[in-house]
């Protein structure tokens, strides 16, 4: 599902379940423990949110019977420092003294990238500091909103946020009540190496 040192990126509707699905898998990875009956391997987690206040990701925790720690931190915009770039020096330190190597979530790419999503130059530079990550040896998961438009329902903004990473899956909230996340369809839109399809 998230092969270790490999750039991701998850999208979906707003309200789809992108930071619940994640959260959940990193309680998983952080505890060393199975996820929808796939082997984790434990390693630190650091999730960067910009996107959420803390009253929100508090009850996903509750909600999801799990607890931050000295593995598994988040970094949001309600502490004093705001969350850093995802590769920013601070963040690359740390990624080299870790072993192994971490799991790093940022949500949401909107909410970190400098620039306009649009523009295929800036947004293609944005994405290679993920790459730079990789390349130490981190694991990346970035959340992202679906398009709207009927040629960019997979993902929106430049097509170099696809080329830019190693697998990329969009979410789809398919039980009976969309206000309740009861069944999820997970699709891979794009893949470096054999994933499954959904």
């Amino acid at each position: 599902l998230i092969a270790a040192g490999t750039v991701n990126v998850l999208t979906g509707e707003s309200g789809a379940g992108k930071t619940t699905l994640v959260t959940a898998i990193c309680a998983a990875v952080d505890r060393g423990v199975p996820f929808a009956g796939l082997d984790t391997q434990r390693r630190p987690i650091l999730y960067l949110d910009r996107e959420n206040p803390l009253s929100i990701v508090v009850e996903r925790f509750d909600r999801l019977h799990i607890e931050d720690g000295e593995t598994f931190k988040v970094w949001g915009g309600w502490l004093i420092d705001e969350p850093p770039a995802p590769f920013a020096p601070i963040v690359m330190k740390w990624v080299d003294a870790c072993d192994p190597k971490p799991l790093i979530v940022v949500d949401s790419l909107v909410s970190f990238h400098g620039g306009n999503e649009n523009d295929a130059t800036e947004t293609r530079r944005y994405m290679h500091g993920f790459r730079k990550l990789a390349d130490r040896g981190a694991t990346i998961m970035v959340l992202h909103n679906s398009g709207k438009g009927e040629s960019s329902k997979e993902y929106r903004g430049s097509s170099d946020i696809k080329a830019a990473v190693d697998v990329a899956y969009c979410l789809t909230n398919i039980g009976p009540d969309p206000s309740r996340l009861e069944l999820l369809c997970l699709k891979t839109f794009k893949a470096r190496f054999t994933v499954q399809s959904e």
